[in-house]
């Protein structure tokens, strides 16, 4: 079957489905499609946190660079000889024995680390050294499986620090040639009381004689000796100091900086409930985002924006809104909408009076505008209008429609120099009992009988989530519009209406992002407004 062009909708355009289909989708669903986007924005909303914290800890790391004690390390080398020949000759064992290279490495560096031998180098130089402070500055470090063990000394001074390696060196040299001194002699004595032993006769027999050789073999041995070990490279003065390393230092704590910034921009928004971004607002409702207002201090102050006191971007924003809702369903013609919003102070009234004012421009269609929000009236005061009679007066008095009803002359613009007024009913006196007046019989049938005069009907109504008034209207209207405040509205406060709007089965038509903060390249319009044709 050919699919039929020029019908594609979106799923929240649609008043006649249920509010389960308006696109109030799960939460889960939600946060799984706006994540990446929404904590993007929140580091790029947070740049300076994250710059602060980079320079600062980057910053500390360099003066601690600058300030600390330099520190040279010089490194000097031992080999470690096979000492199965020195074995064999003393007869001690050795010879074909096969050994462990992990393990001769580590004795190796054991015995290179020995406190005797950072005592024999604290009394070699002097200094007010101790074995401590000797020990201290060394470092010993096997290369893998090599029998080659470095030495690393460091020190304030580069010369003495490869001082102290080198002597440290000798010292573990002498160290062990002593020991092994001490060890060939300990042998000879006893082969020479062995000999001392015999009778001139048995001194020259054989075994005599071979008692004699075997001590001058011991007495040669002996004055060989080396330790077992050389000093194969020696230390030199190094040229630069080892600590502390500045540009690591630097770049290690930029990089913790920068850790710890993203960390706390994370925390500061997980804080921070409210709602700081449209494309936000518009996941967290589950709804078409119709306008972004931006953020005006002409929008802000009634008097100033009554009549004609707009910018053109400001104009454009409510044009925009405008055509979005004229064209949100092509199967039937949106007639009357309800403005509401969370709580308090998000700038429904505001928007309510310009939607219906750039309503009332357009084709000089007939609007009027119902401040059903009848415990806070703000309409009368912020636009110079009489208090009443208005629409209590009207519900409760049956005070004729004619009387209820004020037209407010409009200032044109470039797109229609010639305004047509602005019909307006105001919300009188507060009464005692607002909700249920709005819920009454005489309520709905004012609203149907305005749906019949007029082109658009824009109905101003309480907060949703503060009181219970404006619940009974939604279902007489064609489309229910949130407005929310960015910075605002919180997440939960955005939760909870979003549930309530799903569970009455509001007809909800989308929301609006109110005083969004723009950039001049952000702005609507893009550069693109009106004016006049080069001459021909």
């Amino acid at each position: 079957m050919p699919r039929r062009r020029g019908r594609r909708r979106h799923a929240g355009y649609t008043p006649s489905r249920p509010a389960a289909t308006l696109g109030l989708v799960d939460e889960q669903q939600t946060s799984e499609r706006f994540d990446l986007e929404h904590w993007l924005r929140v580091l790029r909303r947070r740049w300076w946190l994250i710059l602060l914290c980079f320079v600062l800890a980057a910053g500390s790391a360099a003066a601690f660079s600058f300030t600390a004690e330099k520190k040279y390390t010089a490194k000097a080398s031992l080999l470690f000889r096979d000492p199965e020949l020195d074995q064999g000759i003393l007869g001690v064992g050795g010879g074909g024995g096969e050994t462990d290279p992990d393990r001769e490495a580590a004795t190796n560096e054991r015995l290179v680390s020995s406190p005797a031998v950072a005592a024999r180098t604290a009394r070699a130089l002097g200094r007010d050294l101790t074995p401590r402070s000797v020990s201290d500055k060394i470092g010993v470090n096997a290369e893998g499986q090599s029998n080659v063990v470095d030495v690393e000394a460091v020190d304030p001074s580069a010369a003495f620090a490869a001082r102290l390696a080198n002597t440290y060196s000798r010292q573990f040299i002498a160290f062990r040639r002593d020991a092994d001194r001490a060890k060939i002699r300990q042998i000879q004595a006893s082969v020479q009381r062995q000999l001392d032993a015999l009778s001139p006769s048995e001194r020259n027999s054989p075994a005599g004689r071979s008692l004699q050789t075997r001590v001058e073999q011991l007495d040669i041995l002996a004055s060989l000796q080396t330790g077992n070990a050389e000093l194969v490279q020696p230390a030199t003065a190094p040229t630069s100091p080892s600590s502390p390393k500045t540009n690591l230092n630097i770049a290690g704590g930029g990089f913790l900086g920068l850790l710890f910034g993203l960390g706390l921009a994370l925390l500061f928004e997980r804080l921070n409930r409210s709602v700081r971004e449209s494309d936000e607002l518009s996941s967290m409702y589950g709804l078409p985002l119709l306008a972004e207002i931006p953020e005006s201090q002409t929008l802000a102050d009634y008097k100033r924006s009554s009549n004609g006191g707009l910018d053109e971007n400001e104009r454009e924003a409510f044009r925009m809104l405008r055509a979005r809702l004229r064209f949100f369903n092509i199967d039937q013609q949106l007639r009357s909408v309800l403005v509401t919003s969370c709580t308090s102070q998000e700038g429904k009234s505001t928007v309510a009076w310009h939607l219906a004012s750039t309503m009332a421009m357009s084709s000089n269609q007939r609007v009027v505008l119902v401040e059903a929000d009848l415990r806070r009236p703000t309409l009368a005061l912020g636009h110079g209008l009489r208090p009443g009679p208005g629409l209590s007066d009207a519900l409760v008095d049956n005070v004729p429609f004619t009387q209820v009803v004020q037209t407010v002359e409009l200032e044109g613009d470039a797109a229609t120099p010639a305004a047509p007024g602005l019909d307006v009913i105001v919300a009188g006196g507060i009464p005692p009992n607002p909700a249920e007046l709005l819920e009454s019989e005489r309520m709905s049938e004012l609203l149907k009988s305005l749906q019949t005069m007029y082109d658009f009907v824009v109905v101003d109504s309480a907060p949703t989530l503060l009181v219970a008034d404006p619940l009974p209207l939604m279902k007489q209207v064609g489309g229910v519009i949130v407005v929310s405040r960015m910075s605002n509205t919180t997440r939960d406060a955005a939760a909870r209406l979003r549930d309530q709007l799903r569970d009455l089965d509001a007809p909800v038509v989308g929301v609006i992002a109110n005083r969004v903060k723009v950039t001049s390249g952000e702005r609507y319009g893009y550069g693109y407004g009106y004016e006049s044709l080069p001459p021909a």
